[in-house]
């Protein structure tokens, strides 16, 4: 009989969604957005799944510790984590409302915020990762859109890319005035060697004003 290391399935501040399962069996088990199968084994009104799947759900894994398990980022303990999530989700840090709309991948791209084209360039593509921001403070803040230090997009092999800052950029504005409730729009642009599989976007959220910032990374689904 194959057996499972289970965790006690609850809340603990995530947004979680079970489906299709009853007593002990096979389902769908959602984490902020992501899903996965799992097994679910009900006992005197608790429901446990295998803390592996857990772990998988939350782009994490798990690791043996004397006495016990521990979940670490699925990149290693150096990995930058923050807000998880997938293209077209909404995340909020508390300052801003974000969300990565498209991803756009090709030889040439022309730009939707500002004026021109960027590229081409030999054996690599244009990345444009499109991006909607929102002010969720009662303030006027001032948006970067570039990002922190901590903005990159990530591939399948681990290497990283920093974003266009120069004349191929494609946003309104290098500050972003931005009064409450209000939004943004504007691409991030990248260059990628063509064999390379994206993985995740990591946005450090950056401010001219004296407001919180926050860090997402959002999975860019080709992998």
């Amino acid at each position: 009989m194959r057996r499972f290391r289970f965790a006690l399935l609850a809340c603990g501040g995530a947004a979680i969604a079970v489906a299709g399962w009853a007593g002990f069996g096979r389902g769908s088990l959602t984490i902020n957005g992501k899903s996965v199968e799992t097994n679910f084994y009900l006992h005197d009104g608790s429901t446990y799944v295998p803390i592996a799947d857990v772990a998988k759900a939350l782009n994490m894994v798990v690791v043996k510790q004397a006495g016990g398990f521990e979940l670490s980022p699925a990149g290693g303990a150096n990995q930058v984590e923050g807000l998880n999530g997938k293209v077209g989700q909404t995340l909020s840090c508390g300052t801003y409302l974000f969300k990565v709309v498209e991803i756009v991948r090709v030889d040439k791209y022309q730009k939707r915020f500002s004026e021109g084209e960027v590229g081409p360039e030999g054996g690599k593509d244009i990345v444009a990762v499109i991006i909607h921001m929102k002010n969720a403070t009662k303030q006027k803040v001032t948006l970067d859109p570039f990002g922190g230090s901590n903005t990159a997009i990530t591939d399948q092999d681990e290497h990283s890319y920093g974003s266009y800052t120069g004349l191929a950029c494609d946003v309104p504005n290098r500050g972003i005035e931005m009064i409450p409730g209000s939004a943004t729009d504007f691409a991030l642009i990248y260059s990628v060697p063509k064999r390379e599989k994206l993985k995740d976007l990591v946005y450090q959220t950056a401010s001219y004003s004296n407001v919180k910032n926050g860090t997402f990374r959002v999975a860019l689904g080709e992998g």
